[in-house]
């Protein structure tokens, strides 16, 4: 059955299997936890952030992600393998790793002037590349010219060395 009408309040746990919105008034809940059997998770929440958005926290006081009207604050570390972002980017540290010692090459900064029918123009990168072998790192800066892919015109070794493609100006 429904339950109606214009307020209710509960104590101690009430299970609800969905909660409908009906009309535009919205839905008030305060303090809501929520939980998963097997989870670990035992209070995370939602709530809103003093009218300009909602957070949502892994606890009622930590904010993990708030979703405000000009974009998404992440409060931790993001992880995975990708992650695309269209707009500023505002940030102290970028720790780009991996746990494995095998020599890799990242591009830790990449952009272009323009895209038409998924071509690329005026590209650029800041890129690093590790080399196992020797415990060593390279800082790389990269352009490109047209639709062409960037290419490495800078290079810094460990040891200070920078060596240019190209000549010098």
């Amino acid at each position: 059955g429904a339950l109606t009408g214009t307020s209710a309040t509960f104590s101690g746990t009430t299970t609800v299997h969905n909660i409908v919105q009906s009309g535009s008034a919205g839905n008030s809940l305060y303090a809501t936890t929520f939980s998963r059997s097997g989870s670990g998770m035992t209070v995370p929440d939602i709530w809103d952030v003093g009218g300009t958005g909602i957070a949502i926290g892994h606890n009622s006081s930590t904010a993990m992600l708030k979703v405000k009207s000009y974009g998404v604050i992440v409060g931790g570390t993001i992880s995975g393998t990708s992650a695309t972002f269209s707009s500023t980017i505002a940030a102290t540290e970028l720790n780009v790793s991996q746990s494995a010692n095998s020599n890799r090459s990242y591009k830790l900064l990449q952009g272009y002037g323009y895209t038409v029918g998924g071509n690329y123009y005026g590209q650029y990168a800041i890129g690093t590349t590790y080399n196992s072998g020797a415990n060593t790192g390279t800082l790389e800066f990269f352009t490109g010219s047209g639709s062409s892919a960037p290419t490495a015109k800078l290079t810094i070794a460990s040891g200070g060395t920078a060596t240019f493609s190209g000549a010098l100006a």
